[in-house]
Order: C-alpha cells, then sequence, then structure tokens
C-alpha cells in the first residue's frame, strides 16, 4: 500500500520495485520476533546457539538466492531474504523456548493480528493513485479500518475502555 508511493518518498531510482518493497516489509516484524529468542539464548549463555541461526539464515538465503534469482530476479532475492528472516525467527523461538520456557501469549496478540490483516486487505482493495494527498488519504483510511476493528476487537481492552469514558460524560 505504501509501495506506489516509493518514487514520492525515496526518488525515481525506486519506481519500479513496488512488490519488492511490499515483500521486504515483513522483514522488521520478523527481525523483532526473531529478538526474543535470541536474548533469551544470549542471556541463559548459549551464544553459540544464538551464533549457529545468525550463521543459518545467510546461508538460507544465499542457497535460495542460487535456486531462485536465475528465475525470478530480484523477487527471487526479495523471497528468499524473506524466508531466511522466517528462518531465523523460527529457530530462535522454537531453541528459545526450549532454553527458557517463555509463554507464547496467543490471546492478547491474535486481536491486533487480524486487525493488522483487515486494514492490509482493505488497503490492498483501495485503487493506486500517487501522489502526497493519495497518500495521505490511504494513511488516514487504514487508521479508521484498524480503529474499527481494534474496537470490534476490543484490542488491548479499548472497547472497554471508550465505553467507560462514553458513560463518564453522559
Amino acid at each position: 500500500f505504501v509501495a506506489p508511493f516509493a518514487p514520492l518518498l525515496l526518488a525515481g531510482a525506486y519506481a519500479g520495485t513496488r512488490n519488492e518493497l511490499l515483500m521486504l516489509s515483513a522483514l522488521p516484524t520478523l527481525l523483532a520476533f526473531s529478538y526474543v529468542g535470541g536474548d533469551i539464548l544470549l542471556g541463559s549463555d548459549h551464544v553459540a546457539l544464538r551464533t549457529l541461526i545468525l550463521f543459518a539464515m545467510p546461508v538460507v538465503s544465499v542457497a535460495m538466492c542460487v535456486v531462485f534469482v536465475p528465475t525470478y530476479g530480484a523477487m527471487g532475492a526479495v523471497y528468499s531474504t524473506v524466508v531466511a528472516f522466517a528462518v531465523g525467527l523460527a529457530l530462535s523461538v522454537s531453541i528459545g523456548r526450549r532454553i527458557f520456557a517463555m509463554p507464547l501469549p496467543l490471546g492478547p496478540l491474535w486481536r491486533p493480528m487480524v486487525a493488522t490483516l483487515a486494514m492490509a486487505a482493505a488497503l490492498l482493495l483501495m485503487p493506486r493513485a500517487q501522489g502526497l494527498p493519495a497518500l495521505l488519504l490511504l494513511i488516514l483510511f487504514g487508521m479508521l479500518v484498524y480503529g474499527i476493528a481494534a474496537l470490534l476487537l476490543d484490542v488491548v481492552g479499548i472497547r472497554s475502555r471508550v465505553l467507560a469514558l462514553a458513560a463518564a460524560w453522559r
């Protein structure tokens, strides 16, 4: 949804990279969640395991690039990178949970995930437009959809808080 605006935000050199940028936008989330397992490994004196995981990620990426880049070009490299980060996440969390039994708080996590997916789906259905006003409208629309979904799903108790505030105003 932001990828069409890359030329506006990042200069014209990125004009043909919409799909690549859209896929690469998953990397910060994958990396952030992999830090949880990685920090557990580091904090529990399992530095060698963390190092092996960090070594596995580029090995997976390079191996996949060898297979996918000749056929898919830049998108093959993007797929390889995203899969390598996902492998790092899976290894960090699975090995980290064996060393330190950390709970996976799926209850609190599913609501914002569903709200985010609703926002992403709504933005993907929007027509493609260019320019700063179109970008600002997309941002506002995304915020509106996420806000409605967050209220309906009671993300972090927001519906309860809004209802309590509304009752206090009466």
